[in-house]
């Protein structure tokens, strides 16, 4: 465990600063997600405290959940506990919380197919086991390690990944009677289109947005309804030439729709968007050298990126959009002194507004 007080500002306004990380608590991994909890507790009041689970594959090629806690005052990052070293076999994860104590992971497996699993994580964090799968005749072959995973009504999961023709497959997903299969309920792979890359996230009013790289190279949102059994509708996209090309999507829903991509020149750019798709600004040139890119909201107008920038160092950075301006400013950015050479990225936030980021 590390901690590490250096920050920078710009024109006086807040810093990004490096609290505190796990040192060698972890060990190997790559293949890395994020996932905020907040369990039960009995001696520590349930809004002081926060508890999250990485899902990784570890250094064995297999998938690992580690369930940590951050103390109250962000100075203490514990491990608690992981789900052992037999786990499934993968080359893509992808993780969201569905309930306060279970998490769902999508996989890529070595054979190339999606399966979903649901994770159990007890009160005080130390066990994790598999209470759910998805049924083998569900599990389909998908193009590549690249997934999503959204927790929508009632927590019902729906995964977005690329098929095996590339086009875009959305599908929804479903607990047997028997409490411990995953069942698919339905996809679009009629309306799906081939794309290069993609992001998804769910909006305030139980819709699925989707943020892809078309095979045209442009960059385009979709809106798709809420899930409905079988029915998986593709509502609208946006204008194919509002945003251009844009690579390492990233997207998150606020007040509006933003979207983190590495535009043409290698460079970070969020670009604002309304809930009819509509483009409405983006941050110009603000944005620096980026080749992996990871964003979040953390406040009613302020937003966290992490990306991967100049020499592969980690930068973190903060940004406020506020709905009735046009512009978008950054506020502050990782110093030189706490970046560190990265690969993948995610980044999530947790009780306090305190934001996590994991190279």
């Amino acid at each position: 465990m590390r901690t590490n007080s250096a920050s920078t500002a710009i024109a006086g306004l807040p810093a990004t600063t490096r609290v505190i990380d796990s040192g060698n608590q972890a060990g190997r991994a790559d293949l890395i997600n994020i996932v905020s909890l907040h369990l039960a507790d009995p001696d520590v009041p349930q809004a002081q405290f926060g508890m999250m689970v990485t899902p990784i594959r570890a250094s064995n090629g297999r998938i690992k959940l580690i369930v940590w806690r951050l103390s109250e005052n962000g100075e203490t990052l514990e491990r608690l506990g992981d789900s052992g070293s037999s786990g499934e076999l993968v080359n893509g994860i992808a993780a969201t919380r569905i309930s306060l104590q279970r998490v769902v992971t999508a996989v890529r497996t070595n054979q190339g197919r999606l399966k979903l699993m649901i994770w159990r994580i007890s009160n005080d964090g130390q066990t994790v086991e598999i209470v759910a799968e998805s049924s083998p005749d569900d599990e389909v072959a998908i193009a590549s390690s690249e997934l999503s995973v959204v927790t929508m009504n009632a927590g019902q999961p729906v995964t977005v990944a690329r098929d095996a023709e590339g086009r875009l497959l959305v599908t929804n997903w479903g607990i047997a009677g028997d409490g411990q299969t995953i069942v698919s309920v339905g996809n679009s792979s009629s309306a799906g289109e081939v794309v290069t890359e993609f992001a998804a996230a769910r909006t305030f009013i139980g819709r699925l947005v989707t943020a892809v790289r078309t095979s045209a190279g442009r960059l385009v949102l979709q809106n798709w309804a809420p899930p409905s059994g079988s029915d998986v509708t593709l509502l609208g996209s946006s204008d194919p030439n509002a945003a251009g090309d844009g690579r390492q999507i990233s997207i998150t829903i606020g007040g509006e729709i933003l979207t983190a991509v590495r535009s043409l020149d290698g460079t970070l750019k969020l670009i604002r968007w309304n809930g009819a798709l509509q483009r409405l600004g983006d941050s110009a040139q603000q944005g620096g050298p980026s080749s992996r890119t990871s964003i979040v909201r953390v406040g009613s107008d302020l937003y966290m990126t992490a990306v991967r920038g100049a020499e592969g160092l980690l930068n973190v950075s903060s940004w406020r959009v506020r709905p009735l301006e046009e512009t978008i400013q950054q506020l502050s950015g990782t110093s030189p002194a706490n970046r560190e050479p990265v690969g993948e990225i995610a980044i999530a936030i947790s009780s306090g507004h305190r934001v996590r980021c994991v190279p």
